[in-house]
């Protein structure tokens, strides 16, 4: 049997994020000026701040200290952004179809299986691509948690023209 959960080892349960009061006009102002660098959101009525490298106690000044085990929804939201991020930056040719659940097309030709019997002149316009998308699953096994993730594919067309074209 083959599974398609694969675990993520988390060293530390105990972690520190910069977090702020919610406002829409707050979550703008620190995308513009941050968006590079870091990736922003929001649980109940908290911005969480997470900086994928380095040091943010010169930018930010209010941090909370949390837990993987029970503050599982912001740690969820963490596992996915850190995920996005590293992704984005290893693999700059790709462009995610979505957020979460992450979906990104094959670029591999022979992940579109019709491109072979197409003409020249439709082939890389219209394919019958696989679509490759990653799911976090937070599993339960007794008292333990495990995060891992989900990965499944399947096929979609790509097409140049929608119906509204």
């Amino acid at each position: 049997m083959q599974l398609n959960f694969f675990p993520i080892t988390i060293n530390s349960t105990k972690y520190r994020l910069a977090s702020e009061p919610y406002s829409v006009e707050r979550l703008k102002e620190l995308r513009s000026s941050y968006n590079k660098t870091h990736s922003f959101f929001r649980h109940e009525d908290k911005i969480f701040i997470s900086n994928k490298e380095g040091n943010d106690e010169r930018l930010f000044s209010s941090f909370v200290d949390l837990n993987a085990n029970s503050d599982e929804q912001v740690t969820s939201s963490l596992i996915k952004h850190i995920f996005f991020r590293t992704f984005k930056d290893r693999f700059k040719n790709y462009i995610p179809v979505d957020f979460y659940p992450f979906r990104f097309f094959s670029s591999q030709e022979k992940d579109d299986i019709i491109r072979s019997v197409l003409p020249d002149d439709l082939k890389d316009r219209v394919a019958f691509k696989k679509m490759i998308e990653v799911q976090l699953r937070l599993i339960r096994n007794g008292t333990e948690l495990q995060y891992g993730f989900v990965i499944n594919t399947s096929r979609n067309w790509v097409l140049p023209k929608t119906a509204k074209n």
